[in-house]
Protein backbone atom coordinates (compact mmCIF):
# COMPACT_ATOMS: atom_id res chain seq x y z
CA UNK A 1 0.00 0.00 0.00
CA UNK A 2 3.04 2.34 0.09
CA UNK A 3 2.30 3.35 -3.50
CA UNK A 4 -1.28 4.48 -2.84
CA UNK A 5 -0.44 8.21 -2.66
CA UNK A 6 1.56 8.51 -5.91
CA UNK A 7 -0.89 6.15 -7.64
CA UNK A 8 -3.89 8.26 -6.63
CA UNK A 9 -2.26 11.47 -7.82
CA UNK A 10 -1.15 9.85 -11.06
CA UNK A 11 -4.75 8.77 -11.69
CA UNK A 12 -6.00 12.33 -11.07
CA UNK A 13 -3.31 13.79 -13.34
CA UNK A 14 -3.96 11.49 -16.28
CA UNK A 15 -7.73 11.74 -15.86
CA UNK A 16 -7.44 15.51 -16.27
CA UNK A 17 -5.20 15.06 -19.34
CA UNK A 18 -7.73 12.71 -20.95
CA UNK A 19 -10.65 15.03 -20.20
CA UNK A 20 -8.74 17.93 -21.74
CA UNK A 21 -7.82 15.97 -24.88
CA UNK A 22 -11.42 14.81 -25.33
CA UNK A 23 -12.69 18.39 -25.03
CA UNK A 24 -14.62 18.03 -21.78
CA UNK A 25 -12.67 20.97 -20.35
CA UNK A 26 -11.77 24.07 -22.36
CA UNK A 27 -8.73 26.30 -22.16
CA UNK A 28 -10.29 28.54 -19.53
CA UNK A 29 -10.78 25.69 -17.02
CA UNK A 30 -7.11 25.46 -16.00
CA UNK A 31 -6.93 29.22 -15.40
CA UNK A 32 -9.99 29.17 -13.14
CA UNK A 33 -8.82 26.15 -11.16
CA UNK A 34 -5.31 27.62 -10.80
CA UNK A 35 -6.80 30.73 -9.18
CA UNK A 36 -8.81 28.58 -6.78
CA UNK A 37 -5.74 26.54 -5.84
CA UNK A 38 -3.39 29.51 -5.39
CA UNK A 39 -5.85 31.71 -3.52
CA UNK A 40 -8.04 29.28 -1.59
CA UNK A 41 -7.03 25.64 -1.18
CA UNK A 42 -3.22 26.07 -1.06
CA UNK A 43 -3.29 28.75 1.69
CA UNK A 44 -5.66 26.49 3.66
CA UNK A 45 -3.30 23.53 3.20
CA UNK A 46 -0.33 25.62 4.39
CA UNK A 47 -2.17 26.77 7.52
CA UNK A 48 -3.22 23.22 8.39
CA UNK A 49 0.29 21.87 7.75
CA UNK A 50 1.90 24.43 10.07
CA UNK A 51 -0.72 23.63 12.70
CA UNK A 52 0.97 20.26 13.21
CA UNK A 53 4.17 21.69 14.69
CA UNK A 54 4.98 23.63 17.84
CA UNK A 55 7.71 26.27 17.70
CA UNK A 56 10.16 26.99 14.90
CA UNK A 57 13.16 25.01 16.09
CA UNK A 58 15.88 23.90 13.72
CA UNK A 59 13.34 23.36 10.94
CA UNK A 60 13.39 27.11 10.30
CA UNK A 61 16.78 26.67 8.62
CA UNK A 62 14.87 24.86 5.87
CA UNK A 63 13.82 28.28 4.59
CA UNK A 64 17.44 29.03 3.79
CA UNK A 65 17.79 25.58 2.19
CA UNK A 66 14.80 26.29 -0.05
CA UNK A 67 16.32 29.60 -1.12
CA UNK A 68 19.72 28.03 -1.73
CA UNK A 69 18.55 25.03 -3.74
CA UNK A 70 16.36 27.26 -5.92
CA UNK A 71 19.01 29.91 -6.45
CA UNK A 72 22.06 27.77 -7.30
CA UNK A 73 20.71 26.34 -10.61
CA UNK A 74 19.39 29.79 -11.53
CA UNK A 75 22.88 31.28 -11.16
CA UNK A 76 24.60 28.32 -12.85
CA UNK A 77 22.30 28.70 -15.86
CA UNK A 78 23.33 32.36 -16.09
CA UNK A 79 27.03 31.39 -16.07
CA UNK A 80 26.94 28.45 -18.48
CA UNK A 81 24.70 30.05 -21.11
CA UNK A 82 26.84 33.16 -21.57
CA UNK A 83 27.21 32.54 -25.33
CA UNK A 84 23.46 32.14 -25.97
CA UNK A 85 20.96 34.84 -26.88
CA UNK A 86 19.51 36.54 -23.85
CA UNK A 87 15.97 35.22 -24.42
CA UNK A 88 17.32 31.64 -24.31
CA UNK A 89 19.46 32.50 -21.28
CA UNK A 90 16.37 33.77 -19.47
CA UNK A 91 14.48 30.59 -20.41
CA UNK A 92 17.15 28.36 -18.85
CA UNK A 93 17.49 30.55 -15.77
CA UNK A 94 13.75 30.35 -15.05
CA UNK A 95 13.52 26.61 -15.67
CA UNK A 96 16.79 25.12 -14.39
CA UNK A 97 15.91 25.96 -10.80
CA UNK A 98 12.81 26.48 -8.70
CA UNK A 99 10.13 24.01 -7.65
CA UNK A 100 6.37 23.63 -7.92
CA UNK A 101 5.76 22.59 -4.34
CA UNK A 102 2.47 24.18 -3.28
CA UNK A 103 0.51 23.08 -6.33
CA UNK A 104 2.18 19.70 -6.75
CA UNK A 105 4.54 18.18 -4.20
CA UNK A 106 3.03 19.41 -0.93
CA UNK A 107 0.00 17.14 -1.06
CA UNK A 108 2.05 14.09 -2.02
CA UNK A 109 4.71 14.73 0.63
CA UNK A 110 2.03 15.28 3.28
CA UNK A 111 0.28 12.07 2.23
CA UNK A 112 3.46 9.99 2.41
CA UNK A 113 5.22 11.56 5.41
CA UNK A 114 2.38 13.12 7.39
CA UNK A 115 2.31 16.51 9.11
CA UNK A 116 6.06 16.65 9.79
CA UNK A 117 6.85 16.14 6.12
CA UNK A 118 4.22 18.69 5.12
CA UNK A 119 5.67 21.35 7.42
CA UNK A 120 9.20 20.66 6.15
CA UNK A 121 7.95 21.08 2.57
CA UNK A 122 6.17 24.34 3.49
CA UNK A 123 9.26 25.78 5.15
CA UNK A 124 11.42 24.79 2.19
CA UNK A 125 8.84 26.33 -0.14
CA UNK A 126 8.99 29.62 1.76
CA UNK A 127 12.62 30.04 0.67
CA UNK A 128 11.84 28.65 -2.76
CA UNK A 129 8.99 31.16 -3.14
CA UNK A 130 11.39 34.08 -2.76
CA UNK A 131 12.97 32.96 -6.03
CA UNK A 132 10.04 31.65 -8.03
CA UNK A 133 7.33 34.18 -7.18
CA UNK A 134 9.26 37.31 -8.09
CA UNK A 135 12.92 37.16 -7.16
CA UNK A 136 13.95 35.35 -10.34
CA UNK A 137 12.05 37.81 -12.51
CA UNK A 138 13.72 40.80 -10.88
CA UNK A 139 17.17 39.20 -11.00
CA UNK A 140 16.95 37.97 -14.60
CA UNK A 141 15.67 41.36 -15.77
CA UNK A 142 18.71 43.12 -14.33
CA UNK A 143 21.35 40.46 -15.00
CA UNK A 144 20.43 40.06 -18.67
CA UNK A 145 19.71 43.73 -19.37
CA UNK A 146 16.04 43.44 -20.31
CA UNK A 147 14.23 46.76 -20.44
CA UNK A 148 11.23 46.93 -18.14
CA UNK A 149 8.58 49.47 -17.28
CA UNK A 150 9.82 50.72 -13.93
CA UNK A 151 12.31 48.98 -11.65
CA UNK A 152 12.66 45.20 -12.19
CA UNK A 153 13.59 44.86 -8.52
CA UNK A 154 10.50 46.69 -7.31
CA UNK A 155 8.36 44.71 -9.76
CA UNK A 156 9.73 41.47 -8.32
CA UNK A 157 9.20 42.59 -4.72
CA UNK A 158 5.63 43.69 -5.48
CA UNK A 159 4.88 40.36 -7.15
CA UNK A 160 6.41 38.49 -4.22
CA UNK A 161 4.28 40.15 -1.52
CA UNK A 162 1.13 40.18 -3.63
CA UNK A 163 1.26 36.37 -3.74
CA UNK A 164 -1.34 35.01 -1.32
CA UNK A 165 0.49 31.66 -0.83
CA UNK A 166 3.75 33.48 0.01
CA UNK A 167 1.95 35.84 2.39
CA UNK A 168 0.37 32.80 4.05
CA UNK A 169 3.77 31.11 4.41
CA UNK A 170 5.15 34.31 5.94
CA UNK A 171 2.27 34.69 8.39
CA UNK A 172 2.46 31.08 9.55
CA UNK A 173 6.24 31.32 9.86
CA UNK A 174 5.92 34.34 12.19
CA UNK A 175 3.28 32.55 14.26
CA UNK A 176 5.48 29.45 14.44
CA UNK A 177 8.54 31.42 15.56
CA UNK A 178 6.54 32.90 18.45
CA UNK A 179 4.84 29.56 19.22
CA UNK A 180 1.41 30.98 18.42
CA UNK A 181 -1.45 28.87 17.10
CA UNK A 182 -4.36 29.55 14.80
CA UNK A 183 -7.59 28.98 16.83
CA UNK A 184 -8.77 25.41 16.52
CA UNK A 185 -12.18 26.60 15.31
CA UNK A 186 -10.52 28.17 12.25
CA UNK A 187 -8.32 25.18 11.42
CA UNK A 188 -11.34 22.88 11.77
CA UNK A 189 -13.20 24.98 9.20
CA UNK A 190 -10.17 25.02 6.88
CA UNK A 191 -9.40 21.29 6.94
CA UNK A 192 -12.02 20.31 4.30
CA UNK A 193 -10.67 23.08 2.05
CA UNK A 194 -7.09 21.96 2.67
CA UNK A 195 -7.97 18.37 1.86
CA UNK A 196 -9.27 19.50 -1.53
CA UNK A 197 -5.91 21.05 -2.43
CA UNK A 198 -4.27 17.81 -3.51
CA UNK A 199 -7.04 16.87 -5.93
CA UNK A 200 -7.52 20.35 -7.39
CA UNK A 201 -3.79 21.02 -7.72
CA UNK A 202 -3.09 17.77 -9.53
CA UNK A 203 -6.18 18.12 -11.72
CA UNK A 204 -5.10 21.63 -12.69
CA UNK A 205 -1.62 20.43 -13.59
CA UNK A 206 -3.20 17.81 -15.84
CA UNK A 207 -5.29 20.44 -17.61
CA UNK A 208 -2.12 22.50 -18.22
CA UNK A 209 -0.41 19.59 -19.99
CA UNK A 210 0.42 20.36 -23.63
CA UNK A 211 1.71 17.44 -25.71
CA UNK A 212 2.21 19.54 -28.86
CA UNK A 213 4.82 21.66 -27.13
CA UNK A 214 6.85 18.58 -26.17
CA UNK A 215 7.48 17.84 -29.85
CA UNK A 216 8.14 21.44 -30.91
CA UNK A 217 10.70 22.09 -28.17
CA UNK A 218 12.06 18.59 -27.69
CA UNK A 219 15.73 19.61 -27.38
CA UNK A 220 15.06 22.31 -24.77
CA UNK A 221 12.80 19.93 -22.83
CA UNK A 222 15.47 17.21 -22.74
CA UNK A 223 18.26 19.60 -21.73
CA UNK A 224 16.27 21.13 -18.86
CA UNK A 225 15.01 17.75 -17.63
CA UNK A 226 18.55 16.34 -17.58
CA UNK A 227 19.89 19.40 -15.74
CA UNK A 228 17.14 19.21 -13.13
CA UNK A 229 17.56 15.46 -12.65
CA UNK A 230 21.34 15.72 -12.15
CA UNK A 231 20.94 18.59 -9.69
CA UNK A 232 18.12 16.78 -7.83
CA UNK A 233 20.19 13.61 -7.42
CA UNK A 234 23.25 15.54 -6.21
CA UNK A 235 21.09 17.61 -3.84
CA UNK A 236 19.35 14.51 -2.50
CA UNK A 237 22.68 12.95 -1.50
CA UNK A 238 23.71 16.23 0.15
CA UNK A 239 20.45 16.40 2.10
CA UNK A 240 20.60 12.79 3.24
CA UNK A 241 24.23 12.76 4.35
CA UNK A 242 24.85 16.37 5.41
CA UNK A 243 21.59 17.79 6.78
CA UNK A 244 21.10 17.44 10.58
CA UNK A 245 17.43 16.50 10.48
CA UNK A 246 15.29 13.47 11.23
CA UNK A 247 14.88 10.79 8.59
CA UNK A 248 11.30 11.89 7.94
CA UNK A 249 12.34 15.48 7.21
CA UNK A 250 15.25 14.37 5.03
CA UNK A 251 13.04 12.05 3.00
CA UNK A 252 10.37 14.74 2.60
CA UNK A 253 13.02 17.14 1.28
CA UNK A 254 14.30 14.56 -1.18
CA UNK A 255 10.77 14.23 -2.59
CA UNK A 256 10.55 18.01 -2.89
CA UNK A 257 13.85 18.18 -4.80
CA UNK A 258 12.30 16.08 -7.57
CA UNK A 259 9.37 18.49 -8.02
CA UNK A 260 8.45 19.93 -11.44
CA UNK A 261 9.40 23.42 -12.56
CA UNK A 262 7.60 26.35 -10.97
CA UNK A 263 4.06 26.96 -12.22
CA UNK A 264 5.06 30.62 -12.70
CA UNK A 265 8.06 29.87 -14.94
CA UNK A 266 6.02 29.93 -18.20
CA UNK A 267 4.40 33.22 -17.15
CA UNK A 268 7.74 34.88 -16.41
CA UNK A 269 9.29 33.47 -19.59
CA UNK A 270 6.50 34.84 -21.72
CA UNK A 271 6.57 38.26 -20.08
CA UNK A 272 10.34 38.73 -20.08
CA UNK A 273 11.63 36.91 -23.15
CA UNK A 274 8.65 35.57 -25.15
CA UNK A 275 9.48 31.92 -24.44
CA UNK A 276 6.31 31.00 -22.59
CA UNK A 277 5.39 28.13 -24.94
CA UNK A 278 8.86 26.59 -24.57
CA UNK A 279 8.64 26.86 -20.78
CA UNK A 280 5.13 25.36 -20.86
CA UNK A 281 6.46 22.32 -22.69
CA UNK A 282 9.15 21.89 -20.04
CA UNK A 283 6.54 22.23 -17.29
CA UNK A 284 4.42 19.47 -18.84
CA UNK A 285 7.38 17.14 -19.16
CA UNK A 286 8.64 17.70 -15.61
CA UNK A 287 5.19 17.00 -14.18
CA UNK A 288 5.06 13.56 -15.81
CA UNK A 289 8.66 12.83 -14.84
CA UNK A 290 8.04 13.85 -11.22
CA UNK A 291 5.21 11.33 -10.96
CA UNK A 292 7.65 8.65 -12.18
CA UNK A 293 10.35 9.85 -9.77
CA UNK A 294 7.88 9.66 -6.87
CA UNK A 295 7.07 6.03 -7.60
CA UNK A 296 10.79 5.26 -7.51
CA UNK A 297 11.41 7.34 -4.38
CA UNK A 298 8.44 5.74 -2.62
CA UNK A 299 9.98 2.32 -3.22
CA UNK A 300 13.41 3.45 -2.00
CA UNK A 301 12.55 5.67 0.95
CA UNK A 302 9.44 4.09 2.52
Amino acid sequence: MIYIVPISYAVILFTAIILKITGVFGKEASSILMKIVLNVTLPAAVICAFDNISGGGELLTLIFAGLLFSLIPFLLAFVFTFKAEKNIRAFYMFNAGGYNIGCFSLSIVSGVFGGTGGVAACLFDTGNAIVVTGGSYAAASGMLGFSDNGSPFLTGIKRLFSSIPFDTYLLMLVLTVFSLKIPVEITSLLKPVAQANGFLAMFTVGLLFDKSGLKSYARSVIVVCVIRLVFAVASAFAVYYLFPYSDTVKKALIFVLFSPTSALAPIFCEKLCGEGARAGAVSSATVVLSIIYYFILTAILT
